[in-house]
């Protein structure tokens, strides 16, 4: 029994089963925005320069490996080359963290979300998309100022501030919402002054956070 062989065959599958799931959805969703293209035209560039080394050897696993490990890669350096901002050609890379997760939404969530956040920097011209707790987020000073995401039921609005939500419950009757977030739908949006009350009291509550 050649213990090294098979060790080395069933590593293999193990690894390419794993990786499966990824690659289907990037195919399927062509959503490549947690990649950078810098990033992923350097592991390629390895890959090939390793593809040297792995095929001097003589045939067996380690040669289904890296070729499954080649075509992966060059799959998604591909799809990372021509995705784009569906609004203004930007390359995936270029994007921001909250643009990129808009733009593999579907309609009519997608352009909720999007008139959302555009209004969001139209009040506070001077935040950045980043990550916050895990979810794509605008940022204002080093400091989350809002997020929205899409489920299968809502869109869920979140001004990292339980403070500012009890500010406004008052003016959430007919929409769901707990101390941290605020819920609705495409059919019953939140009125666009309330968002901007919403979006003034985060932006107010981080400036004065700021000046202690």
């Amino acid at each position: 029994m050649d213990i090294p062989l098979i060790a080395g065959t069933v590593s293999t599958v193990a690894f390419a089963v794993s990786n499966l799931p990824m690659l289907r959805k990037a195919l399927r969703t062509r959503d490549v925005s947690s990649y950078s293209l810098t990033s992923m035209a350097i592991i390629n560039a390895a890959n090939a320069v390793y593809s040297l080394y792995v095929f001097s050897l003589p045939l067996g696993p380690i040669w289904a490996l890296h070729t499954f490990y080649l075509v992966s890669c060059g799959i998604m350096l591909l799809l990372c080359l021509t995705s784009s901002r569906r609004t203004s050609g930007v390359p995936c890379d270029v994007m921001g963290e909250m643009s990129d997760y808009i733009a593999g939404l579907e309609e009519p969530e997608r352009d909720l979300i999007e008139r959302i956040r555009a209004r969001a920097v139209s009040l506070v011209p001077e935040a950045v998309e980043g990550v916050s707790y895990g979810m794509p987020a605008l940022r204002y000073r080093d400091s989350p100022l809002l997020s929205l995401m899409s489920t299968k039921d809502h869109i869920g609005l979140y001004p990292f501030s339980p403070e500012v939500v009890s500010s406004v419950q008052g003016e959430l009757d007919g929409w769901s919402w707990s101390k941290g977030t605020i819920r609705f739908t495409p059919e019953h949006p939140l009125p666009e002054s309330l968002v901007d009350r919403i979006i003034l009291l985060r932006r107010d509550q981080i400036d004065a956070a700021k000046k202690r």
